[in-house]
């Protein structure tokens, strides 16, 4: 069964199965990602972000490199913009800024949060269930300053 993991916007990670949901959403690259790209890969790793967020923004170097590390053994890795609040245009500019190496989805149902039985704390998604800080984030104490834009 595939395992999908769940990274929420401190960063939390969570284990469990799940069964293949149907569903198509839209990257910032205007790609569409779906369930059938999961074929043949040994797990998924899902992590809620947004813009303002100084924890998952300070993550995003060890989220590429993560995927970098593990994209070649199976995993697919996605991040979804959680807050659904935010405008497209700061999210696409948000995904640019910060350097994704992965698809940032839109997700304006929240259909990932559902899937994952993520919870929501003002609105957006967070990690639930058996949780461990990833490594930079314990290593580091939490960082909650929020690092400068690229270019500032």
């Amino acid at each position: 069964m595939l395992r999908v993991f769940l990274a929420g916007a401190v960063l939390c990670v969570a284990a469990f199965a799940v069964g293949r949901p149907q569903f198509a959403l839209r990257d910032t690259r205007n790609i569409v990602h779906s369930p059938e790209e999961w074929n043949g890969k040994k797990a998924i790793v899902v992590f809620f972000t947004t813009t303002d967020c100084p924890l998952s923004n300070n993550e995003v170097p060890e989220m590429n490199r993560t995927r970098r590390d593990y994209e070649s053994r199976g995993v697919a890795f996605y991040a979804v913009q959680a807050d659904t609040t935010i405008a497209e245009a700061d999210v696409l500019q948000h995904a640019k800024e910060y350097q994704f190496s992965f698809p940032v989805l839109f997700d304006p149902q929240q259909i990932l949060a559902k899937m994952t039985s993520a919870t929501t704390i003002g609105g957006r998604p967070h990690a639930t269930g058996d949780v461990a800080l990833s490594g930079a984030h314990r290593q580091s104490g939490g960082g909650l300053q929020r690092p400068a834009a690229r270019g500032d």
